[in-house]
């Protein structure tokens, strides 16, 4: 956010967030809660694996209880619609939205087009314009055609995190200090020796996954590789709910520990 003020002399951040729609279609809630980044925590075993086996089974039910209210209150029937309301009502409203707070003490954000009108406005608009933020990509490029020529703005992340917790020593010591060595609240949900494997993981640059997570994701790449797209997504689809197995970097894995860390605990 500082780089962005920096760069451009802004106060003020326009955010986009995919308010026009997430990428592709779904054929059932699995895939559309999926496609939003809902996921069941037993998708994800090696976030599992850093639970203490004394909670695991309760988090595992939480999330599982989790996931069936947001299905519950969702009134459309069709797959896609379904997945376009899961993403507007949970991952925007629900999360982009709350997260402002971080951006806000450097830069005032904002969320101009996600109203009311706008989501009814987009139960009319045809598919191609809504996925992968075509329609609001087109939009900017008609009224703002200077924005695509600032480098941050090409970006999707603002930072390389594997590549800084390798080498940024303070960052290092925050995550250590709050994670690994100051005792609190915190560890009573974490196994602790694993995670201070996946601490070390990341600063040293290597995969944490356990073997049958990379094993998972070698067969999806290799699966990716070999068939066309259409097969591709066919097979997807029908794996979902049945192969469901999510991966994680170690990086952005104690990102989102860190993060939990600061919102939940004194």
């Amino acid at each position: 956010m500082r780089r962005i003020r920096q760069e451009v002399g802004a106060d003020y951040l326009v955010r986009g967030d995919e308010v026009f729609g997430v990428k592709g279609g779904g054929e059932s809630d699995a895939e559309a809660l999926a496609r939003c980044g809902l996921r069941e925590l037993k998708e994800f075993p090696d976030v599992v694996r850093l639970l203490s086996p004394r909670r695991r089974g309760e988090f595992i039910e939480q999330s599982r209880a989790a996931i069936e209210r947001a299905v519950a209150q969702c009134p459309l029937r069709q797959p896609s619609a379904r997945k376009d309301y899961f993403h507007y009502y949970q991952k925007i409203r629900n999360y982009a939205n709350r997260s402002n707070y971080y951006k806000l003490s450097v830069l005032e954000a904002a969320n101009p087009w996600l109203d009311k009108s706008v989501v009814e406005f987009l139960g009319i608009l045809p598919a191609p314009c809504r996925v992968e933020k075509m329609l609001y990509r087109r939009t900017l490029k008609a009224l703002f055609p200077e924005l695509m020529k600032i480098p941050i703005a090409t970006k999707n992340s603002l930072e390389d995190w594997a590549l800084v917790m390798r080498g940024f020593i303070p960052l290092q010591k925050l995550i250590r200090f709050h994670l690994l060595e100051q005792r609190n609240r915190f560890h009573e949900m974490i196994d602790m020796d694993a995670l201070a494997a996946l601490v070390r993981a990341a600063f040293e640059g290597h995969r944490a996954e356990i073997a049958g997570v990379r094993m998972y994701a070698k067969a999806k790449g290799l699966l990716r590789s070999i068939a066309s797209p259409t097969l591709y997504n066919i097979v997807r689809s029908k794996a979902q709910g049945r192969f469901v197995v999510a991966t994680i970097p170690a990086d952005m894995m104690l990102l989102r520990l860190m993060k939990l860390w600061c919102d939940r605990l004194p």
